[in-house]
């Protein structure tokens, strides 16, 4: 009999010690499964704002970069730094893929500008070739143009007068300009949009990505909130530019 017993004591310490095991792993995954949740809740708000754009104060480290660049303290009039708004936006580039830009623009123009983005993305109805700040090309609007960059603001004067460009109040954009250049009685600028330089050349081409038209939806989105197309000009044409001025 005692021997019996032993085994049946021996049993239930096992009984007793598997359960305990039991409850231990599903304390851990119940844990496991509590900090998946944690992890994932701010992986998808940083997803959601990558698509929805975001607008910020220019940081310290983004003013540093555009000093002697895109902001000039020598030339008077341009927005200052409190003026000023950092956009992080997201688009589409030429070939589909998904990318992250930046633009910055005037404080009281910034929602307007993050909404126009947004919706082309969301609508996948408008592509972007690059949107880099124009620092990146030491603040040089040409070399910004030849690469087909996105920009906005930049402390300069419009080319060959010294009237100020209404890039350096913030209130201007150049879209794609490679494919949407600036077209006047001087020449084409860039060069190498030449391609898409008349009227008529623009039209063969309509499924070029990029291409502004007048019937494009960022011409559309642009001018519901107001803004002006540099398409629609007389004397030139600037088909990259759009401004809340109409300037």
């Amino acid at each position: 009999m005692s021997r019996g017993r032993g085994r049946q004591g021996q049993t239930v310490s096992v009984c007793v010690a598997i359960g305990a095991t039991i409850r231990f792993f599903v304390r851990a995954l119940s844990f496991f499964a509590v900090a998946v949740s944690a992890l994932a809740v701010p992986c998808a708000s940083a997803q959601e704002d990558a698509n929805s754009g975001t607008i910020s104060a220019i940081p310290d480290a983004v003013w540093a970069g555009m000093q002697d660049k895109s902001f000039n303290p020598r030339i008077k009039g341009c927005a200052q730094r409190r003026d000023l708004r950092l956009l992080s936006l997201p688009f589409r580039d030429f070939s589909g893929a998904v990318k992250q830009g930046q633009l910055i623009v005037h404080r009281r123009v910034a929602r307007d500008v993050r909404n126009v983005f947004v919706q082309l993305f969301t609508d996948k109805s408008f592509a972007i070739a690059r949107m880099d700040l124009i620092d990146a090309f030491n603040g040089d609007d040409d070399a910004s143009m030849a690469a087909n960059n996105t920009s906005g603001y930049n402390c300069r004067r419009v080319s060959g007068s010294a009237r100020l460009s209404s890039h350096a109040r913030g209130l201007a954009i150049d879209i794609n300009p490679l494919v949407n250049p600036f077209v006047s009685r001087r020449g084409t600028s860039p060069k190498g949009g030449e391609a898409w330089d008349t009227a008529e050349e623009r039209g063969k081409v309509a499924d070029q990505p990029g291409l502004i038209l007048p019937g494009s939806a960022i011409t559309r989105a642009f001018k519901s909130r107001g803004w002006g197309w540099g398409g629609d000009w007389r004397s030139s044409k600037d088909y990259q530019h759009f401004s809340a001025d109409g300037r």
